[in-house]
């Protein structure tokens, strides 16, 4: 036998034989079992290096030994079986050093470590196996090695956890032999063949191979948990915390799910599966058994039960995606085997380091556990969104190929499944990740015992599958990738000329270009004490480059992005920096700066990112950044209304994120993928165009999904406030600009839904800001308000597409005048103090809250009039749109003139006992910041490109009497009707509290 016979073999062998090698060894022999099992890993992963590389260099690897006549044990390495034996190495060499510092003082560590190698043995058998026979004979020698794991406490709840899973799992074996020595009576040898072996028998019984069909894949759904066969694995979490991650991650659940793939594809066949109708009670089960776990999981308090219901739902995604049965799909299902193994182990490792720690079991007592173990915290936090399905972790990869897949199959109800399997995902991970981070600790923690925060053989696994899963996303169109071997995977079943030419789906890497690289390497900089303090003063800098870059690149040399994303890049940064600055001093004294800064530096790269991202992936991850980032800004104080404030934020964002999610994956399968100047707008379904007006309308403001804007800035602190409404409300602006077809073709009842929620939240939010108390809920409302005529605008180009050349300039030049004008408001809301009638600077102060007001209403001298007239004259093909936008300037006034006077109110209030000018108090870093901000907002419009288009209507006639006439019948209704605000109960509920304006703790 040479090497090539031998290889396969010598793979099982090499956790085998350290197996029993370690049954001989004394209990005490510390040293000498950690060597075997060190040499057992290091082996076995060196062997599967040969084993890969041979592969793809051509050569065939096969054991093949005789057993009785025509029943061979097949050991055989195809792309398939490399795919799994690499995770399963990969992963017993992570659990063992975890095994080891978690087993560490514990009695029969050599019971346990022998019977591990074993069951990894047997799983590396399952993944080598090259016929059903020997997939059998692992299969069931993998059940048997795991029962000692399962009840290795030896207490009554592992004794039970142990019987109920021999129970299930033996009854799962015998379904698997019947059904397997029934086709071999039928077929004879059953090696596993690439278009699979029952393909080429057209003389077989249909009605019998379905029945075999049924016994196989029931036997194989009890390790593979498909209800109704799961009932074993939660209540098998009683096992240690590396069993229990080696049973969802590695061995007993992934053979499941490894063996379905393997009847399916090598076995039936995927066409005659589906010609069979198989396919399609397969993915109703699946299907099922995601939403039933899932659903399961909410109810769950001990986090071990939490996460085995999670794995009764996601385990399932394999089967779907291998159902669906088309390429992408397929791709997707296979792919999620890798990235959901990498994804659940790190979330056990985490569980038992919480357990082993801190003696945390429960969901309920993970309150402040991310400030006690910040780093296993933040590898559960990954983990956690992965599993939601956020990019760029690996789990939104598997997501995409599974929902492209199935528009590829034209099977559309997958697409439900996979959006009420996220939404359901958020539920039960967004709260156990809120708690561990933002609830304070219940009780005084645990001493340390360890330098680090726990055993540093418990810390560095799931810091090493954290950097695993966070690659396998970023990276996923990497020639090295998972899932550029399942693609080879794939065209060994369908064929290369198919795959090749089917729709492409790549997701290349984010552009992670320096711009966006800077805040991140900030961040990271927070988390090492002795940069922390220089990292948190240099934070509003970390926009400067960005800044300086942008603002002296000249159109012809960007390549990047056109001209109005530049634009927008430059009052990114611009409102970054200002509000840096004033926040840094904003919040000096406040204890939770550290907090404060690393989410506002995250939020910064996302809002970079999104604005040069060039592809459909790179936008979506930046967004998703942005969009989660921002959470930790509003819940900042740690009230109970910041609280109550972030979860309805929370709750909106999920539903975008899901929304998004669902409508890009469209737009890629009927647009093309590719840049985001590739994709083919005009082709997306009128389904695609409606998600994208809700989904990134929840970002904007827009009527019907705003409510999560009034709640969130009376909690937030200032400066957050001001990139809230300034700046972060505007990527769901560019989101439409970008995705929906604007110019292209016309989208009359798209459009004609845009106009009217638009415009109904103009003025609605009209009426609710004026009856507030709180000025910075007032500005919510004026936002909601602004942000309605630009989603109007938005609305008129689906409508009219021949007006959107200029139209676009003019909503560019109204966006970027109000981002300017809104966040210097909020700004202004911090010298509330100064406002006092003792204060010498209160003039200085009133004249420039005067002036933004001015420019926000719209009169001559401000960029407000610039803004309105372009967009004005822009759509003047639409009289009746052009009619209903000097009546908004009526609201506009309203809003501020109400303003004007909480502010007073609150100035009169004010404690402030300064009776005159200091020059300190002019070049104060927050007065600077907003009185550089104040002269942006004045006139900065007038030197953008885009004005030139426009600035040569400013001055007529017409334009100054159609500024001057709803200003002043706006002034005339506020002084008839300015007591009327007093006797109005404001809504939402408690939006009529005043704000607290004092410094922060």
């Amino acid at each position: 036998m040479n090497l090539n016979s031998l290889l396969p073999m010598l793979i099982v062998l090499s956790a085998f034989i350290p197996g029993l090698l370690i049954f001989c060894t004394g209990e005490q022999r510390l040293w000498q079992r950690r060597v075997l099992n060190l040499i057992g890993n290091v082996s076995c992963l060196a062997l599967i290096g040969l084993l890969i590389s041979g592969v793809y260099a051509g050569e065939v690897f096969e054991t093949r030994l005789s057993l009785l006549p025509e029943m061979d044990l097949v050991l055989h390495a195809d792309a398939l079986s490399l795919l799994f034996v690499s995770l399963s190495g990969i992963l017993w060499l992570l659990t063992t050093l975890y095994a080891i510092g978690y087993l560490e003082g514990t009695e029969n560590r050599s019971r346990f470590f022998g019977f591990f190698s074993l069951c990894v043995a047997a799983t590396l058998g399952i993944a080598l196996a090259g016929n059903l026979i020997t997939f059998l004979i692992f299969y069931e020698l993998l059940t048997l090695t795991t029962y000692p794991l399962v009840v290795h406490k030896g207490n009554a709840a592992s004794l039970r956890a142990g019987r109920i899973y021999l129970i299930y799992t033996m009854i799962g074996g015998m379904l698997l032999l019947a059904g397997v020595v029934w086709l071999k009576a039928l077929t004879g040898p059953l090696d596993f063949t690439a278009t699979g072996v029952l393909s080429a028998m057209p003389q077989l019984d249909p009605g019998h191979l379905k029945m075999i069909f049924a016994l196989l894949i029931a036997g194989l759904g009890v390790k593979a948990a498909l209800v109704p066969l799961h009932g074993w694995l939660p209540i098998a979490m009683a096992a240690p915390a590396p069993v229990s991650a080696l049973l969802h991650a590695v061995a007993v659940v992934k053979a499941g799910a490894f063996g379905i793939i393997r009847v399916i594809y090598d076995v039936y066949g995927i066409e005659f599966t589906r010609d069979l109708g198989l396919t399609t009670i397969l993915a109703g089960l699946a299907a099922f058994t995601i939403v039933y776990g899932s659903i399961r999981a909410l109810f769950q308090n001990d986090i071990k039960k939490r996460l085995a219901y999670s794995t009764v739902s996601q385990v399932s995604y394999i089967a779907l995606g291998t159902a669906i049965a088309g390429p992408i799909a397929t791709i997707g299902g296979m792919v999620h085997l890798v990235h959901q193994g990498v994804m659940k182990i790190t979330l056990f490792f985490c569980a038992g380091n919480f357990a082993e720690t801190l003696g945390i079991h429960k969901v309920s007592d993970m309150s402040g556990v991310g400030r006690r173990m910040p780093l296993t915290t933040t590898a559960f936090t990954i983990a956690a969104l992965g599993m939601i399905g956020l990019p760029p972790v690996a789990g939104f990869v598997s997501k995409w190929y599974l929902g492209t897949g199935s528009l590829e199959v034209e099977a559309y109800w997958v697409l439900f499944i996979l959006a009420a399997s996220s939404l359901l995902n958020a539920l039960y991970f967004l709260p156990m990740l809120h708690i561990a981070w933002f609830k304070p600790p219940i009780d005084a923690w645990p001493r340390r015992q360890h330098a680090l925060e726990t055993h540093w053989m418990l810390l560095l696994p799931p810091m090493i599958t954290t950097a695993l899963m966070l690659a396998a996303g970023l990276f996923a169109s990497l020639s090295i990738s998972p899932l550029s071997w399942v693609e080879l995977i794939t065209a060994r079943e369908y064929g290369r000329a198919l795959v090749s030419t089917m729709v492409t789906v790549n997701l290349p890497l984010p552009q992670l270009e320096w711009i966006v690289m800077i805040p991140l390497l900030l961040m990271l900089g927070l988390l090492i004490p002795t940069t922390r303090r220089v990292c948190i003063r240099s934070a509003p800098w970390a926009a400067l480059p960005t800044l300086l870059t942008t603002l002296f690149m000249s159109p012809e040399s960007n390549t990047l992005f056109d001209q109005n994303a530049q634009i927008i890049l430059l009052l990114a940064a611009l409102l970054w920096l200002l509000a840096g600055v004033y926040g840094r001093d904003y919040l000096a004294n406040d204890k939770y700066v550290f907090r404060y800064t690393l989410f506002f530096l995250l939020c910064m790269s996302g809002s970079f990112g999104l604005t040069v991202s060039q592809d459909l992936f790179s936008f979506i991850t930046f967004f998703t950044l942005m969009s989660f980032a921002a959470y930790g800004l509003i819940i900042h104080s740690g009230t109970v209304k910041a609280m109550e404030a972030g979860k309805t934020y929370m709750q909106w964002v999920v539903i975008g994120e899901v929304l998004l999610f669902v409508a890009l994956v469209g737009l890629n399968i009927h647009g093309g993928s590719g840049t985001l100047a590739d994709i083919n707008k005009s082709a997306q379904p009128f389904w695609v165009s409606w998600l994208l007006l809700f989904g990134f309308g929840i970002k904007a403001g827009l009527l019907t999904t705003h409510f999560w804007l009034p709640r969130a800035h009376p909690v937030a602190p200032i400066p957050a406030s001001a990139l809230l409404s300034g700046l972060m409300v505007k990527a769901g602006l560019l989101g439409w600009w970008r995705f929906l077809p604007l110019g292209e073709v016309r989208l009359v009842e798209v459009g004609a839904t845009l106009i009217t929620l638009g415009l109904g939240g103009t003025f609605l939010a009209v009426i609710a800001g004026i009856i507030q108390r709180n000025p910075k809920t007032l500005l919510a409302y004026s936002t909601i308000s602004q942000m309605g005529i630009l989603a109007a605008g938005t609305g008129v180009g689906l409508l009219m597409p021949s007006l959107w050349p200029t139209l676009s300039s003019a909503l560019l030049l109204y966006a970027v005048h109000h981002a300017l004008t809104k966040s210097a408001l909020f700004l202004s809301v911090g010298f509330t103090p100064q406002l006092s009638p003792n204060s010498s600077t209160r003039w200085l102060l009133w004249s420039t809250i005067v002036m933004l007001a001015l420019a926000m209403v719209g009169l001559p001298l401000t960029g407000g009039i610039l803004a309105k007239s372009a967009l004005k004259n822009s759509a003047s093909e639409l009289g009746w749109f052009t009619q209903l936008l000097p009546i908004t300037a009526i609201g506009t006034t309203l809003l501020m003139l109400r303003f004007i006077d909480l502010m007073q109110r609150a100035g009169r209030e004010s404690t402030v006992t300064t009776t005159m000018m200091t020059t300190a108090a002019v070049i104060n870093p927050r007065f600077f910041a907003y009185g550089t901000l104040v002269l942006l907002a004045m006139g900065t419009v007038y030197i953008i490109p885009q004005a030139k288009l426009f600035t040569a209507d400013v001055f007529s006639d017409h334009a100054l009497w159609g500024s001057f006439w709803p200003v002043s019948i706006g002034i005339l209704i506020y002084l008839i009707g300015r007591t009327a605000p007093a006797r109005t109960t404001p809504v939402p509920e408690n939006s009529h509290e005043r704000c607290d304006f004092r410094h922060p703790r």
